[in-house]
């Protein structure tokens, strides 16, 4: 008895674990904290390497983000966060990769995570 009440108490949410649990608790819930993760991890590395470009404008030594490693992170889920980290922090809009590889990514993991979603929730 002690231990249903022991495995109840940890499954079910509460105030502190509300918002993981249902991140979590479905059989989605790893693909939207991937998803959540890389797109917060995108929009943050556009600000930071406009930031590094500031800084670069002044000091020559200062590293910047390699491209590729931005894109990658629109190819791999975070096109959203990228898209949104270009438009807010106006940082790689005037290249041309960047204004049709990012909406492109963006579009397909939509296209795909829909698609997941209908077939195995609707369809099947």
């Amino acid at each position: 008895m002690t231990m249903m009440r022991l495995a109840k108490t940890v499954v079910e949410p509460t105030a502190k674990n509300g918002f993981i649990f249902t991140l979590l608790g479905t059989k989605w819930g790893f693909l939207w904290l991937w998803l959540l993760i890389i797109n917060a991890a995108a929009f943050l590395a556009y600000g930071l390497d406009k930031l590094l470009a500031k800084l670069k404008a002044r000091h020559e030594k200062v590293p910047r983000l390699p491209e590729r490693n931005l894109l990658l992170l629109a190819i791999v889920g975070g096109g959203i966060g990228a898209w949104l980290g270009m438009e807010v922090f106006r940082h790689k809009t005037q290249h041309r990769s960047f204004r049709v590889i990012v909406p492109l990514f963006t579009c397909l993991w939509l296209v795909i995570v829909t698609g997941a979603y209908l077939y195995f929730n609707v369809f099947r």
